[in-house]
């Protein structure tokens, strides 16, 4: 039986020998995504094609058939040094797939099959024992290092969905139990995975209010108000706001601070460096703010709009390609803002293929320039031209006149 770990550090090993094949011993990121998809989709046979798809973009191997042989090749020996002769991959006419011989164990199957297990099971006791096992599995998101491939960020999102239900309900059951410290070290594991998720934020000062942790469910509080406002731009979700009212209610609320602690709470603590980048809503007041200091200055300023596109000279396969690639360039348009912005400008993501960007004190005409540097700086990063940058811009607006009722 071979037992492979891909929710964490990648290896596998076998009941009959002690080898273990991992990151150390492959040395190639492309030998270890080429095995975990021959895994994930074993009993198959694989084409070239759909393997030469999985591994890379288009016209980034000229020869993509025989570059996969090799591969091929790499993967039998390191699989034979590491467990022994045997069939492990068996070459068809045009396509590949692992023996059937093989005994295989594949933690995401487990881990699915525990979460499974978990909705059905009606006792509590059987339901948190599914649940506490499906999470520990759980060590960090599907093939980390390599989300580069669509097949993996696909895969990656939805055990990890999967695994934020599971401490969603695992939790639920720990509070109705008050076993609070059970609830606080799933709700910690959570958040290890995903700082930004407001609801496990607020299990986490429930499950310490009631265990009489309050100061540290203050300190959690100030925490996640910070994290989600700087990530997301979000002051005070419902779920925050909730439990800033049961804190509130047993006087641990904010006490009174003097002038000079608030100046230095709200002044950032390292120096700052090139452009704001910050969420919508905070853009929003940003923007009305500069609209309403231009309507008294009798000032002009612009704001841009960039919008990440698939180029016309590519047909992606299917939209879910089409949305890995789109979410690429956004990551790339991103630095292309940081390197290249000033401080003092403000940069926003209004979409999942949209920045926006308010630029003070900037004429028509430079506006037109760094319009420009941005679409050359990110058309020299794409080297396969999948992707385009389309801008637009126009001057920062007064405010809205009231209209008649």
């Amino acid at each position: 039986m071979f037992k492979v770990c891909t929710l964490g550090k990648f290896c596998v090993t076998s009941d009959d020998c002690e080898g273990v094949l991992d990151d150390a011993s492959l040395r190639s990121d492309m030998l270890k995504k080429l095995f975990v998809y021959l895994l994930c989709n074993r009993g198959h046979i694989i084409s070239v094609q759909e393997l030469s798809e999985a591994l890379w973009d288009d016209n980034e191997t000229d020869n993509p058939a025989g570059a996969l042989k090799n591969l091929m090749y790499r993967l039998r020996t390191a699989l034979k040094k590491t467990f022994g002769e045997r069939e492990y991959i068996v070459t068809s006419p045009g396509a590949y797939s692992l023996s059937k011989d093989l005994e295989i164990s594949l933690d995401v199957d487990e881990f699915v099959n525990l979460i499974k297990l978990a909705s059905e099971r009606k006792d509590k006791d059987e339901k948190i024992a599914a649940l506490e096992n499906a999470i520990a599995l759980y060590e960090a998101d599907f093939m980390e290092d390599c989300t580069s491939r669509y097949w993996v960020l696909t895969a990656s999102s939805h055990y990890s969905s999967l695994f934020m239900g599971a401490v969603r309900d695992l939790t639920s059951l720990y509070l109705e139990e008050e076993a609070y410290d059970e609830a606080e070290r799933i709700i910690n594991k959570g958040l290890s995975v995903d700082k930004v998720n407001d609801e496990l934020w607020a299990y986490l000062i429930k499950a310490q209010i009631g265990c009489g942790k309050l100061e540290s469910a203050r300190k959690n509080l100030q925490s996640a108000k910070d994290i989600l406002y700087s990530a997301l731009g979000i002051r005070n979700s419902e779920a925050i706001s909730e439990v800033e009212e049961m804190l509130l209610k047993l006087g641990a609320g904010t006490e009174y601070a003097d002038a000079d602690s608030i100046r230095y709470e709200m002044t950032e603590q390292d120096a700052p460096e090139g452009v704001f980048i910050c969420g919508y809503p905070v853009f929003k007041e940003i923007y009305r703010l500069e609209s309403r200091k231009l309507a008294r200055l009798g000032m002009a300023e612009y704001v841009m709009y960039l919008t990440v596109e698939v180029s016309d000279g590519y047909s992606a396969p299917n939209e879910k390609i089409e949305s890995f690639f789109i979410k690429q360039g956004m990551e790339r348009l991103e630095e292309c803002l940081r390197s290249m912005l000033r401080i003092g400008d403000v940069a926003s993501r209004y979409s999942d293929c949209q920045y926006i960007v308010l630029l003070p004190a900037c004429t028509y005409e430079n506006v037109q320039g760094v319009a420009a540097r941005i679409i050359d700086r990110f058309s020299s990063d794409d080297k396969n031209n999948k992707l385009v940058i389309r801008c637009d811009y126009n001057e920062v607006c007064e405010a809205r006149p009231k209209r008649d009722r």
